[in-house]
C-alpha cells in the first residue's frame, strides 16, 4: 500500500500510516505544481526498503539527500519536450516535479544508506542496527545508480547501491571516490525529532508502568472515564503542552466549552506518586498523552508506542478552548481544523471514531431534535427510530448525556462507522462524514475493515500527540502540579 502526503509533510515509517485513497484528496486539494509519488515501506529482518515509483525517469533526473542525520529528501523532474505547432489532444500522464521526505527509523544505520533506480522505480535500502548508539545529524547527497539495462550485471559488479558516509561535510559519493559539496547552513531540529521512546529509561524507568496501572485501576470503577481522558487530550493538542490542565481564572480548563471536560483528578493521581518517585521529571502533557492510549487499550482499542520528551506549557487561555469543534460544525471547518494542526482529512475521520465510545451532552445535537437549520424538522439525516428513541428516553436537560454509539458503547470498535452508514450518528460533525464526499470514501473503507481502523487509529493518535509540542530546554517546564505553572 502507498500512503501520499500533501507537499512539506514527512512519511515517518513509526509514526505515519499508510492509506491509498487519500491520493485523490490531497491531489484535488493542491494548487502547486509540484506531485508527490507514491512509496511503500518494507522492513525485513535485516533492513528497511523503501520503493518509490518514477516512471519515464532515469537516476539523471533524481537527487536523493539525507538532512538532519536521518530525514530524506527525494526531488525529480519529468519535463515534456514541447515543440511549436504541437497540438495535444489528451494530457492525464503527471509531469513537474515530484517530491517525497521520509524519516528514517531510529534503528536505520543512515551510515549505510543504499539506493537504485531500475525500471522506474527507486530502490532505497537502509541496513537495521539494533544498537541504541547516536548518530550525528549531517547533510548528505545519496548516488544513485542505475540498474536498468545492459549495464545492471556490470553496476552491481563494480559498485552494487549507491552509498554514503557519515562525515562533517556534505558528501557525494560515486565511483570515483567522495567528492565535497558546500555546506549546509545548521537547521534547527523538529521538535518532533527530540521525542523518543526511551525519554524516561534512565530517569524514571517504572513512567509509563505507573501511568497504566493507574489509568486501569480508575477506568475498572468508571468505564466512562476511558473516553473521557481521550477527549482531555483532544482538547489539549491544539499545541499538545497539558495547557488545559492548568486551573485559573481565564484558562482553557475554565472556559464555558471546557464544562464538560472530565479527568482531571486521573491525571493528578498519576502526577502525585510520579512526583514521590521521580521528582520533577515526567511532564504532564507526556502523561496525558500516555494516559490516553491506556484508555484506549482498556476498552478493547489499540496499543501505540507513544514517544516521550514533551514539556508543560505556562500559558492557557479560555478562548483556545472555544476554537475546538464542539459538534456543530460542517466538513470544510472540521477540515481546515485539522490541516491547521499538521493533521489531514484521514485524520479526521479516523480520530472521529473515538466516537466508537463516550457520551456527549443533549447541548451538542439537540438542534438536531427539531427545527433543524430553522426548518421546524427534525434534521433528514437522522434516522426516524432513532430519533423517536432520542426523543423519548433522553435531554430532558441540556446536561444530560447520551452514548454516542447506539450500538456498543463500552466497546472500542468500528460499530461508529456502521452507524454512520445507518443515518445513527449523535453529533451533525459525526453524519456529516458520510454525506460529505472527501470523507464519505474513509467511512464506508472502515467500517467494513476493523484492522485498517485500529492499526490507523494507532498513527493518527501518535501525530495528534505530536501536534505543537514544546521540546527544546528553554522552552516551557515540567510540572509538579499539572493545575499550576512552577514558581
Amino acid at each position: 500500500m502507498s500512503f501520499l502526503l500533501s507537499q512539506g509533510k514527512v512519511l515517518d515509517p513509526y509514526f505515519n500510516g499508510f492509506f491509498a485513497n487519500d491520493l485523490e484528496l490531497e491531489l484535488e486539494s493542491s494548487s502547486s505544481g509540484n506531485r508527490n509519488t507514491n512509496m511503500d515501506w518494507k522492513e525485513t529482518s535485516h533492513a528497511h526498503i523503501f520503493l518509490m515509483d518514477l516512471p519515464g525517469l532515469t537516476k539523471e533526473d533524481v537527487k536523493l539527500e539525507l538532512h538532519q542525520g536521518r530525514l530524506v529528501h527525494v526531488t525529480a523532474h519529468r519535463k515534456e519536450e514541447e515543440n511549436k505547432g504541437d497540438k495535444w489532444h489528451c494530457r492525464e500522464r503527471t509531469g513537474g516535479t515530484f517530491k517525497r521526505q521520509f524519516r528514517l527509523p531510529e534503528n536505520a544505520k543512515v551510515d549505510e544508506i543504499k539506493a537504485e533506480m531500475h525500471d522506474g522505480v527507486l530502490v532505497i535500502r537502509v541496513p537495521k542496527d539494533n544498537t541504541t548508539s547516536k548518530f550525528k545529524h549531517c547533510n548528505k547527497k545519496v548516488h544513485i545508480s542505475a540498474t536498468d539495462g545492459d549495464d545492471q550485471q556490470q553496476q552491481h559488479a563494480s559498485k552494487g547501491f549507491g552509498r554514503f558516509v557519515c562525515c562533517k561535510v556534505m558528501v557525494v559519493v560515486s565511483v570515483g571516490g567522495i567528492q565535497p559539496v558546500n555546506r549546509v547552513p545548521k537547521i534547527l531540529p523538529n521538535p518532533v525529532d527530540l521525542l523518543s521512546f526511551t525519554h524516561y529509561l534512565t530517569t524514571c524507568p517504572d513512567a509509563e508502568a505507573i501511568i497504566q496501572r493507574k489509568v486501569s485501576a480508575w477506568i475498572q470503577k468508571d468505564y466512562t472515564l476511558a473516553a473521557s481522558i481521550i477527549r482531555l487530550h483532544f482538547h489539549d493538542c491544539a499545541g499538545c503542552d497539558a495547557s488545559v490542565l492548568l486551573n485559573h481564572r481565564g484558562s482553557e480548563r475554565r472556559a464555558v466549552a471546557s464544562r464538560t471536560l472530565r479527568g482531571f483528578h486521573i491525571i493528578d493521581d498519576i502526577k502525585a506518586e510520579l512526583e514521590t518517585i521521580c521528582p520533577r521529571t515526567v511532564s504532564c502533557a507526556d502523561i496525558l498523552t500516555a494516559a490516553a492510549r491506556d484508555a484506549t487499550v482498556q476498552l478493547n482499542g489499540p496499543f501505540w508506542q507513544v514517544p516521550f520528551g514533551r514539556r508543560d506549557g505556562r500559558i492557557s487561555i479560555s478562548k483556545e478552548a472555544g476554537m475546538v469543534p464542539q459538534g456543530h460544525e460542517n466538513v470544510t471547518a472540521l477540515i481546515e481544523f485539522f490541516q491547521a494542526r499538521g493533521l489531514n482529512i484521514l485524520d479526521l475521520v479516523i480520530l472521529s471514531g473515538s466516537h466508537t465510545i463516550g457520551r456527549s451532552s443533549c447541548y451538542s445535537f439537540k438542534h438536531r431534535l427539531s427545527n433543524f437549520n430553522g426548518t421546524r424538522k427534525p434534521d433528514p439525516s437522522l434516522d426516524a427510530n432513532y430519533l423517536n428513541i432520542l426523543k423519548k428516553k433522553y435531554c430532558k436537560r441540556n446536561l444530560d448525556l447520551v452514548d454516542l454509539d447506539v450500538t456498543t458503547p463500552r466497546v472500542f470498535d468500528t460499530a461508529y462507522y456502521t452507524n454512520l452508514k445507518k443515518k445513527k450518528g449523535l453529533l451533525s460533525t459525526d453524519q456529516l462524514l458520510y454525506s460529505d464526499g472527501r470523507t464519505a470514501p474513509f467511512v464506508d473503507a472502515l467500517a467494513s475493515q476493523p484492522s485498517l481502523f485500529e492499526n490507523q487509529f494507532a498513527v493518527s493518535m501518535v501525530k495528534l500527540g505530536n501536534v505543537q509540542v514544546l521540546t527544546r530546554p528553554h522552552e516551557g517546564e515540567i510540572r509538579v502540579n499539572c493545575n499550576f505553572v512552577n514558581y
